[in-house]
């Protein structure tokens, strides 16, 4: 293992830790690096989970380790694995899981995530993001908790979890592209307070290589799963909701793949 060296007592207690999983994305990194810098609140440390990057991410995310940040480069079993590891690190009253690539919105995010979560302080809270398919910005507006019969009332990277409950519901291995959706109703069916808030955390890129683009089936077959071993719904529920998820499937990929094609074309 590879890790940064800095006192413990740097910082003490955060209200927030933002969790990067990141591997060979070096540009991506550095975006999320930009937008936690601009952030009007302070109250945050940033901790990088890096699977033994071999394009200079590796080296990037330990150099960038001081008072805020900490790091960890190795090999891992995938993305939820690294996750996990994560959540053991993390100090923070609450963890954000912001992957390389991925943007807070404004500077103002964390601020208004402070409040929401002072207010109503929950154990999940979900919020809105920006879904950025390059040829056209798209607002996913949060959703009440009920919707985690069919889906994620939030996107994973603007739902704020407390770390001290989170930890008793690690991520599933055997999800290796649902996970995150897995352990929500695992959550939700275990009782946990959640709470929806419509200020805006995330923004999001969309693109025709990331792995839920690539594994649309297999992430639409792990959801079903979850849907009945989870919230034990009924095969015509579960059903409507396949139906609907390849609906938006559909329409995503095709988002994707057109901005794709007219990147080619400008090349």
């Amino acid at each position: 293992m590879q890790a940064s060296e800095q006192e413990t007592s740097a910082i003490q207690a955060p209200l927030f830790t933002i969790i990067t999983v990141v591997r060979n994305d070096l540009n991506g990194l550095k975006l999320t690096k930009s937008t936690l810098d601009r952030q009007t609140c302070q109250e945050w440390e940033w901790l990088i989970i890096d699977g033994d990057s071999s394009d200079g991410t590796k080296e990037y995310a330990l150099s960038c380790c001081g008072e805020r940040t900490r790091a960890v480069s190795e090999k891992d079993r995938g993305i939820y694995d690294a996750m996990n590891k994560g959540l053991r690190l993390a100090r923070g009253q609450y963890v954000i899981f912001m992957n390389g690539g991925d943007m807070l919105a404004t500077e103002n995010s964390l601020a208004e995530a402070k409040d929401a979560c002072l207010l109503e302080k929950p154990d999940v809270l979900f919020c809105s993001s920006v879904m950025n398919f390059g040829i056209v910005r798209i607002p996913r507006r949060v959703k009440s908790p009920a919707y985690i019969w069919h889906g994620q009332p939030g996107l994973h990277q603007a739902t704020i979890f407390n770390r001290s409950e989170h930890v008793k519901y690690m991520y599933d291995l055997g999800y290796p592209v649902c996970g995150d959706y897995d352990v929500i109703t695992r959550m939700a069916a275990a009782g946990l307070k959640m709470r929806s808030a419509s200020i805006l955390v995330s923004e999001n890129e969309f693109n025709a290589n990331a792995t839920s683009g690539r594994k649309k089936v297999a992430m639409i077959l792990e959801a079903a799963r979850a849907q009945r071993r989870n919230l034990h719904l009924g095969y015509p529920r579960i059903s409507v909701s396949i139906l609907r998820r390849c609906g938006s499937a559909m329409a995503a990929k095709s988002l994707t793949w057109i901005d794709l094609l007219k990147r080619k074309a400008m090349r």
